[in-house]
């Protein structure tokens, strides 16, 4: 689902930029759409790293299964060439740190805002 909102945001750019800048927007627009997403889901629960692992892994496995049967017959044509792109695997790092991250720092602010 994240992979596909930010691919239809970028598809349109890659007829006006270079390849590497548009990979870059995603990258970027990864970012807060991850970290909303993380938030929607923790919500006001105190989460673990774990948590936010498990959860990352659940985004990445939903994103990969969505290219697999949207993304790649449509547009890359090639299974082999999808997933051994550097940028796929970087995607999937970046979205599990950020689910870890969010998991981490929301358990870190809960705690401090207990001891007030």
């Amino acid at each position: 689902m994240i992979g596909v909102i930010i691919s239809s945001l970028t598809f349109n750019l890659t007829k006006i930029l270079p390849l590497n800048i548009v990979d870059l927007i995603y990258i970027i627009l990864l970012i807060p759409i991850v970290w909303a997403c993380s938030r929607l889901y923790f919500g006001h629960k105190i989460a673990s790293v774990s948590e936010g692992t498990t959860i990352g892994l659940v985004f990445i496995a939903i994103s990969l299964i969505l290219d697999i049967l949207i993304t790649v017959p449509i547009w890359v044509k090639s299974y082999v060439g999808y997933i051994s792109s550097w940028q796929i695997w970087a995607y999937f790092i970046e979205i599990l740190l950020i689910t870890i991250f969010t998991a981490a720092m929301g358990h870190n602010v809960r705690s401090i805002e207990k001891f007030k």
